[in-house]
């Protein structure tokens, strides 16, 4: 059984559970307790407030998803940072380096302790955890984190996240509202392989976004290998994890740098779609201004 199905499927009756807490304390340690057992719905009491087309239960989905947000924005991966400094010291293997053991240090600093309930836990340490998380999981383990103990999502919660892998979108906008489709276009496009991202002439910024290996695959895109797309409607599930600036006005040299130093490049081979157009439309330009008096 997942560890999802395992932990944070069922439902228990939270309001009891405040009850007893306040037969236990009063004053400053029941206020602590009455915070920290805030939002605890349940995976399946979230589901339908994602859902629903009641304003006041979507409000209350949209305020736990920007608390986790808060909680877990601390703990985002270095991911560029990283591969730059993994490169500079001759290290090739960076993406098992940057997943895995980001994860490793976690399990090596919180330990295995079945006694202790994600509840318990001070928000930053939480956020540490839940980081390496999937968007969806970490707001059904954020909800049930009551009955969550520390050790087993160590080991079956973490244990899943090694299966995500790092994927490349490059754009030439900053992105400040999550991932959209360009004009015209019901897909979002990436590579798996930093040495052949799409070749997007505009490109400004290189945005590193972490997927599960399952949904990867069935996102492959064209004949190459690397090449993937995914809906629109889909894109709230992929998590931007970091990106890099890869222009400067006043340093043409700048995009080379950035890229060598990060061993990536762009494959001139094939471009999506909006790169396409953008080639079409500078060659028709030319051919326009060569006949034109």
């Amino acid at each position: 059984m997942s560890f999802e199905k395992n932990f944070i499927k069922s439902e228990n009756n939270n309001e009891s559970s405040l009850v007893l807490e306040r037969e236990k304390g009063v004053g400053e340690n029941l206020k602590k307790k009455e915070m920290n057992h805030e939002f605890l719905y349940g995976a399946e009491k979230l589901r339908s407030f994602k859902l629903s087309k009641k304003p006041e239960e979507r409000a209350i989905y949209e305020a736990v998803e920007k608390k986790v947000e808060e909680l877990t924005k601390k703990s985002k991966l270095d991911v560029f940072d990283t591969i730059i400094k993994l490169r500079a010291k001759g290290e090739t293997n960076w993406k098992e380096k940057l997943l895995e053991e980001n994860i490793d240090k976690l399990i090596k600093k919180y330990g295995y302790s079945d006694e202790t309930l994600l509840v318990d836990l001070n928000e930053e340490t939480l956020g540490q955890l839940l980081q390496p998380l999937r968007k969806e999981l970490r707001e059904n383990t954020y909800v049930a984190r009551d009955r969550v103990p520390l050790g087993k999502f160590i080991k079956e919660g973490l244990g899943r996240a090694k299966d995500d892998v790092l994927v490349f979108h490059v754009s030439p906008e900053k992105i400040k509202d999550g991932l959209k489709p360009g004009d015209g276009e019901n897909y979002i496009y990436f590579s798996s392989d930093l040495k052949r991202l799409f070749n997007l002439n505009t490109a400004k910024y290189i945005y590193a976004l972490r997927v599960d290996k399952s949904r990867l695959a069935k996102s492959l895109y064209c004949a190459a290998n690397c090449f993937h797309r995914i809906l629109a409607t889909d894109v709230k599930d992929y998590l931007i994890e970091d990106s890099i600036k890869i222009f400067s006005e006043g340093d043409p040299g700048y995009r080379k740098s950035v890229l060598d130093s990060l061993g990536a490049d762009f494959n001139t081979s094939y471009s999506p779609a909006s790169g396409r157009a953008e080639s079409f439309m500078k060659q028709k330009n030319q051919e326009e201004d060569r006949f034109s008096l």
